[in-house]
């Protein structure tokens, strides 16, 4: 006779039965006749006093179906499970007995068995069913298993954090489980879990599917940053140019801001360091940056790239590329390369620096290539390529391919706070590591131990040295694990200024751990350097080389801040600034300020008056006679001013737009001279000359320097992608590519935003100032007569919304947009642009964003929208004049959107477009509705805008 497990089988095709127990997929019908059938045995008398044992294997079956499906809470025992049988014999307690039969079952199944100290036959069973599932989805916030499952849908698994034993922590059955279940969630494929589902409505998948959408929207939350690097390869003059690339979300996750401390800080910047130098920083004003949060700059060796948030003194992100290992690049759809393994799928990049050498297996051609002043050899690898490459160094070998993880060390540590010192350092003994490594879904990463060797060590010690050292991630299964480089300079560093004239300093320099000397100085009693200006390769820094005891091969060189008695502005080519100049709001902080050796009497900014005055070798801001804080005697220069908040509020309390408004900042010296300046919102101007020569003045029309990337935009069509200039260094201007000249009228932007205010030029005419006043005049009669003669989605509103997106997209100020201006002044069609743009929005997320574009567009003009909330009633005949006929494209267009939110209507809505009648019946309807939803929404806007004004 076939027994109960052999019917299973058989049902399924199989002879024997799948291990573990699980891949059974027992329905429920299937668990209910199981239980049934061995309730019955509670009720035979045998033999062998074991009405079990004739049905081992389906005991077994039994244990490790209940621990899947109704296992919830307490000590593992067999008790729970027998209990599970619910026999109607009460009075007979056969635990024992069913347990030991199921033991046999586990013998004769053969299934997997704990090979730890002491046999634990109960679990081994159980866990032939997977996971608890009740527990799994029990959807307990912050629970073991709430984070478990969590940890679950993200690839990551922790049964050690379950406290379910040794043997789950070693269960390659449980393990097999989690990687089926997270197959099948990711695949979206209910017959893929490993537990049976009738269909896609069943409710552990359900379930799981759900939270595995709401846990990738959460990652990408509490991660809205990111630093990667981008790669040019020029293989004619065999080249490899690098830029880092730094992004960001302009609106940031709720989530975000909880586990930063910034969900009630109104204003907040996020600064893009180089060398501990600001580079960019985007402003967010009530969560919103109203600017595209890109930061894309060339890279050299040795640059160490950090992200801060806000005030907090160490970065967010803080990064830099290591050149001295092997790196795989893959080519992405802009032709440019970034790191990343697509072998076999891409065409992809292999760059090898010297001390590696490519096993002779690989029959690709290796070439040489320079990066900067470092040699690399590179690998060319085709997009079909499917073999493995092997490279071999001094710490071991790596293998390239398809089908290869990649294995890295990433610090979870920030740099010392060390004012004075430009390079990033460190104290090894207390930073954490993690080995990370390349999966599927991204990348995964783990807390592990580490090794260390300085450059010169063949060995890996478990200790760190001094001085500049690698640092790698041990992997338990022995994979090449690249090494990070870092400098440990471990703790007990001063740097302290004794005293210094315009020449010439003296300062102090004491590192506990070696011997510190300089080439550039010569050294007085008690660790004390005196450095003269003439001597100094940089008169900005002095570099001093630190030798450790005992290691004097490992020396390294740290860069310090020189502090030669001085006032000086410096701007972001190194120069020092002219009297009564320009300086760019989003440059403030990329300005360096350098005082040594005297005070500042007074300077002065809106209506705030402070001084600078040194006490005791210590440099404070004194207001009111009191001192607010000490500050280092070099940085940036939005240190005298507090917060970038301060100056944007400065500027936005003028009545003027964002263009004319600025901030007028004196110093006046010890001595009595002065220096001034005005912090504005894009202050250059750019001017054409004869023959498409193109210059960048500054105040008073002064000629300046400027090199940046700047970009043309075709004034009748924003919505084209720009063409960028670059700077002629031969010429020492830019000149205007014969491209545009059939665009006639062009505008001219800056590529960085904040710096270059928007310019009128045209190849096929001179540009000058009569001809630009009068082509003003002009054109602004020319818009509002389109203006009063518009209706929706014509060419004029067309163009309009083109340049609205555009001024956002490249931060562009709206007051210099003719159009824009033109729209501002009539609440009327400040209404129809703001119905068009809010029927473009698909959702919540969407309009939100755009109520913020709004109020900066509103910012830039200098008005509050809360002046046209008077206008918000009847809404339609505010709109109506603007509104052609109700069969136009535009109203169309509006149609299908509104009716694509009509689900089971929406075919039915949709077949209208092609009946008359019918869309006229339907469009009343969907007009109302549309109209009232915005009257609703721009209410808000224009109470918002109020409540973030004042």
């Amino acid at each position: 006779m076939m027994s109960y497990l052999d019917s299973l089988l058989k049902k399924r095709g199989l002879k024997e039965c799948l291990l573990p127990l699980w891949k059974l997929k027992i329905t429920e019908e299937e668990f209910k006749e199981l239980r049934e059938l061995l309730e019955k045995q509670t009720h035979v008398m045998s033999m062998c006093n074991n009405p079990f044992i004739t049905l081992s294997k389906e005991c077994t079956l039994f244990f490790a179906e209940y621990w899947r499906r109704l296992y919830v809470d307490g000590k593992h025992s067999k008790q729970m499970v027998y209990d599970a049988l619910e026999s109607t014999r009460h009075n007979v307690n056969l635990c024992d007995e069913f347990y030991e039969a199921a033991r046999r079952g586990a013998r004769l199944l053969k299934i997997e068995k704990y090979d730890g100290g002491r046999a634990d036959p109960l679990n081994d069973m159980l866990y032939q069913g997977g996971l608890p599932m009740k527990l799994v989805t029990a959807n307990v916030s912050n629970s073991v298993w709430d984070r478990f499952t969590r940890g679950l849908v993200n690839r990551k698994y922790n049964f050690e954090e379950l406290n379910l034993g040794l043997v789950a922590s070693q269960s390659r059955c449980l393990r097999d489980y989690c990687e089926q279940l997270i197959l099948g969630i990711e695949a979206e494929q209910f017959m893929l879990m490993p537990f049976y589902c009738l269909n896609e409505n069943d409710t552990w998948y359900m379930y799981l599917k759900e939270l595995a959408k709401q846990e990738k929207i959460r990652r990408s939350q509490l991660h809205p940053y990111s630093l990667f690097w981008e790669f040019r390869i020029d293989n004619v003059e065999k080249k490899i140019y690098t830029k880092y690339i730094v992004k960001g979300a302009q609106r940031l996750p709720k989530e975000f801001l909880e586990e930063h401390g910034l969900t009630n800080v109104t204003f907040f910047s996020v600064q893009v360091r180089r060398n501990s130098q600001a580079i960019d920083t985007f402003d967010y004003a009530n969560n919103f940056c109203r600017y595209a949060v890109v930061s894309k700059h060339p890279y050299t060796n040795g640059d160490y790239i950090s992200l801060f948030l806000h005030n907090q003194e160490e970065p967010y992100i803080a990064d830099n590329l290591d050149m001295t290992v092997p790196h795989l690049l893959c080519r992405n759809k802009d032709g440019k390369y970034e790191l990343g393994n697509q072998i076999g799928k891409q065409e992809s990049m292999l760059l090898i620096p010297e001390g590696w050498i490519v096993d002779d297996s690989c029959t690709l051609d290796v070439q040489e290539y320079s990066w900067g002043e470092t040699t690399l050899h590179g690998i060319l690898i085709p997009s079909d390529y499917t073999n493995n490459i092997l490279v071999k160094g001094d710490d071991g070998a790596i293998t390239f391919g398809m089908n290869a993880p990649l294995y890295w060390t990433e610090m979870q540590s920030n740099p010392l706070y060390v004012p004075d010192v430009i390079e990033p350092v460190y104290n090894a003994d207390k930073c954490n590591f993690s080995l990370c490594f390349d999966t599927e879904d991204g990348t995964e990463s783990k807390r592990r131990p580490v090794q260390y060797r300085n450059k010169w060590q063949k060995e890996w010690m478990d200790s760190p040295s001094y001085g500049e050292l690698y640092a790698r991630a041990i992997d338990v299964n022995g994979n090449y694990v690249t090494p990070l480089r870092f400098v440990n300079i471990g703790d007990g560093l001063v740097i302290s200024l004794q005293k210094a004239d315009k020449d010439s300093c003296q300062i102090r320099v004491t590192w506990p751990h070696g011997h510190v000397s300089t080439t550039e100085g010569e050294k007085k009693i008690g660790d004390v350097w005196e450095i003269k200006k003439e001597n100094c390769r940089d008169p900005r820094l002095i570099r001093f080389c630190f030798t450790p005891d005992g290691n004097s091969q490992n020396q390294f060189f740290l860069s310090i801040k020189a502090p030669f008695k001085d006032f000086s502005i410096i701007n972001i080519y190194g120069d020092e600034i002219l009297d009564n100049c320009w300086i760019p709001y989003s440059d403030v902080d990329k300005y360096q300020y350098h005082i040594v050796g005297q005070d500042i009497k007074e300077y002065k900014y809106g209506n705030i008056k402070r001084e600078l005055r040194w006490k005791s070798d210590k440099l404070y801001i004194i207001e009111d006679g009191r001192s607010l804080k000490h500050i280092p005697y070099e940085g940036s220069l939005l240190t005298l001013f507090d917060s970038r908040e301060t100056l944007r509020a400065l500027l936005e309390r003028t009545s003027q737009n964002m263009i004319n408004a600025e901030v007028r900042v004196q110093f006046t010296l010890s001595d009595g001279k002065k220096i001034s300046f005005s912090i504005k919102d894009s202050p250059f101007r750019p001017r054409q000359l004869e023959n498409g020569q193109i210059i960048i003045t500054g105040n008073n029309k002064r000629p300046i320097k400027f090199n940046g990337v700047l970009k043309l935009i075709k004034l009748s069509e924003p919505e084209l992608d720009p063409v960028e200039m670059s700077y002629d260094e031969d010429l020492q201007m830019y000149i205007l590519p014969e491209t545009i000249r059939e665009w006639g009228k062009t505008i001219l932007i800056g590529r960085t935003r904040g710096r270059i205010c928007p310019s009128l030029v045209d190849l096929t005419r001179d540009m000058d100032g009569d001809y630009r006043a009068k082509n003003r005049e002009t054109a602004i009669s020319s818009i509002q007569k389109d203006l009063q003669e518009s209706v929706l989605g014509n060419d004029f509103w067309k163009r309009t919304l083109g340049w609205f997106y555009r001024s956002q997209k490249d931060d562009i100020p709206a007051s210099s947009i003719l159009e824009l201006l033109c729209t501002a002044q009539s609440y009327k069609s400040l209404l129809c642009m703001a119905f068009q743009l809010y029927v473009k929005c698909s959702n919540t997320e969407e309009r939100d964003l755009l109520k913020a574009q709004l109020k900066s567009f509103s910012d830039d003009l200098a008005f509050q929208w809360y002046w046209i909330q008077p206008y918000l009633d009847g809404m339609f005949a505010q709109l109506y004049s603007f509104i052609d006929n109700l069969t136009s494209i535009p109203m169309q267009e509006i149609y299908i959107k509104w009716a694509m939110t009509k689900e089971e209507r929406m075919n039915e809505l949709l077949s209208a477009l092609g009946n008359s009648e019918m869309y006229m019946q339907n469009i009343g309807q969907c007009i109302n509705e549309f109209l009232t939803s915005f009257t609703s929404w721009i209410k808000e806007l224009c109470i918002e805008s109020l409540i973030d004004c004042y």
